[in-house]
């Protein structure tokens, strides 16, 4: 803990000479493998937490994608839900457009950074939050494929 309140100082340090003030609400500790004590600079006190965000990805410090994957999901499954509540007085073009823009926006902004780390689970995990977007686009039912076979079946009789 010594040597990472120090390492602190020497960023506080560094802030400084630049003219800079270093934000504490918004500064985190993470340690990999490791929980520290808390770091003060300054005034502040930073707390040590096992997850961060920076530029809208999340970094765990098992260095895993999960809760990226997770919050990526969470974030197009509730654009799926938009796209239905809204786009219903749209035409489709118009729903393919809030796709693009709320679903593939999220998925290219950082998606160069953790697609190509991702193993097939999350890959699935992934694909199933956007065909849910993709149904809601289409005016699709939510339910599942049995669901909208029986809907389908009930017309025809």
């Amino acid at each position: 803990n010594a040597k990472i309140q120090e390492a602190a100082d020497k960023v506080s340090g560094w802030f400084d000479a630049a003219g800079l003030s270093l934000n504490g609400a918004k500064s985190v500790v993470m340690a990999m493998g490791l929980q520290p004590d808390p770091v003060v600079v300054g005034n502040c006190q930073i707390s040590a937490s096992p997850r961060m965000n920076f530029i809208g990805c999340t970094i765990q410090d098992s260095l895993r994608w999960d809760l990226q994957v997770q919050d990526t999901c969470t974030v197009i499954r509730r654009a799926a839900g938009m796209i239905r509540l809204k786009g219903r007085s749209l035409t489709k073009w118009q729903r393919r457009q809030l796709y693009h823009a709320w679903v593939g926006g999220r998925i290219l902004a950082n998606g160069r950074v953790f697609l190509p780390h991702l193993n097939a689970k999350h890959m699935d995990q992934l694909q199933v939050a956007a065909n849910s977007a993709v149904r809601a686009v289409c005016g699709v039912a939510r339910k599942g494929k049995n669901q909208c076979h029986r809907a389908e079946k009930r017309r025809q009789d």
